[in-house]
């Protein structure tokens, strides 16, 4: 299983205009900047599969467009046709790496102004399978595609427009018709838009009622808003209003409820003091060579595991060969830090290991649980990677 993100900026407001070199230096400079933000923050987090990556999507280069496509239909497939930054990785059976490039996205989108991120795994949309119970139910499967989009650290809704309501129905949208109704009503927020207002923990009261935008966004993301039944204009927060569109519905809605159930997903599985999944450190009995390269590498582990899980007779007889090289190795403890789903899922496997895999009799005898984990539950991997 994968899951694919496309992040999109918002065209240059200075005035020198967007011209296609320009994006891609614009989205160059965004994916570092980026990169310098999440990856000193993911670097104690163990993938199981492959770690986060960012790439800048160019649109004139056909390679792209092979790794970065999300799935195998149609134009609802695949990316906004516009130069933006991306990423896709293995997450194999771990729910928990998924949630963590979710908390990444929230924490990009709501750090950056002007920046809106979409997100599909093997299954879908994976913000809107989550949120399910927090939905309009004028949203379908057939439907779904590119109308939820992250936008400042929550989600954001596209309905229907007035011409789907004239016909009685209403289909998927590409990422580009999305990407830029998305935009359209972020740009709407002007003095005398038409606003509805929800999300407003602090005043529940306000929430469902309609108003006026008085004054424009400030620095800080807050616009004056005059709502009926109120005379003195209230500071809101772009967060809390969408835009009305024809017909009194809003353009784009804040989904104030899916929101909190995407961020109560994430606290439930990004359980640790920095914000990342709590880690299982457990110790393992292995030949010098091996604890060595892991002690260098420990991101080996995952890996590692993710291959003994997947054996098949000839891996095991490669490993078998390769264990032979080192027969003579002396063994030593080593501490192996893996994810809790990792250590559980190995700790259910039964396997004998070869005799080459077993370490000295005395020293499995003092440590029996280490010499389990070192000798039946992904040495074999790792002298295999080791050697080659």
């Amino acid at each position: 299983d994968s899951v694919a993100f496309h992040l999109y900026l918002d065209p240059s407001q200075d005035g020198l205009g967007d011209g296609p070199e320009r994006q891609l230096a614009r989205c160059r400079e965004a994916r570092d900047a980026w990169a310098a933000q999440l990856l000193p923050w993911l670097a104690s987090h163990v993938w199981e599969r492959e770690p986060l990556q960012l790439w800048v999507w160019d649109p004139a280069d056909s390679r792209t467009h092979g790794r970065g496509r999300r799935g195998g239909g149609g134009d609802e497939d695949s990316p906004a046709e516009e130069a933006h930054v991306w990423g896709r990785l293995s997450v194999g059976g771990s729910v928990h790496d998924e949630w963590v490039v979710v908390a990444a996205l929230l924490r990009l989108t709501g750090s950056e102004e002007g920046v809106s991120a979409t997100l599909r795994d093997g299954d879908g949309e994976l913000l809107l399978i989550e949120a399910a119970y927090s939905l309009p139910d004028w949203l379908t499967p057939e439907n779904a595609p590119n109308r939820a989009f992250l936008r400042g650290g929550a989600l954001h809704l596209l309905p229907p427009s007035p011409e789907d309501e004239r016909r009685g129905s209403a289909g998927p949208l590409s990422a580009s018709e999305g990407l830029s109704r998305l935009r359209r009503v972020c740009a709407g927020l002007r003095c005398g838009a038409a606003v509805r207002v929800g999300g407003v923990a602090s005043r529940p009261e306000l929430n469902g009622r309609r108003g006026t935008v008085v004054v424009e966004e400030s620095e800080a993301g807050r616009l004056g808003v005059r709502v009926e039944g109120l005379e003195e204009a209230l500071s809101l927060h772009r967060r809390s209003l969408s835009l009305v569109a024809e017909g009194g519905r809003p353009a784009a809605s804040l989904q104030p409820e899916a929101t909190s159930a995407l961020s109560r997903r994430v606290a439930l599985l990004c359980d640790g003091p920095d914000g990342l999944p709590l880690r299982h450190t457990a110790a393992a009995l292995l030949p010098l060579p091996a604890a060595q390269l892991l002690s260098s590498q420990p991101q080996l582990a995952a890996a590692a595991c993710a291959a003994f899980e997947e054996r098949t007779a000839q891996g095991l007889e490669r490993a078998a060969a390769a264990q032979a090289l080192h027969s003579n190795a002396p063994w030593t403890r080593v501490g192996v830090t893996l994810s809790r789903s990792a250590f559980a899922r190995l700790s259910a496997l039964r396997f004998a290991a070869p005799a080459a895999a077993k370490p000295p009799a005395a020293l499995a005898a003092a440590t029996p649980a280490s010499a389990d984990l070192g000798a039946g539950h992904g040495l074999v991997e790792l002298q295999l990677l080791r050697t080659a």
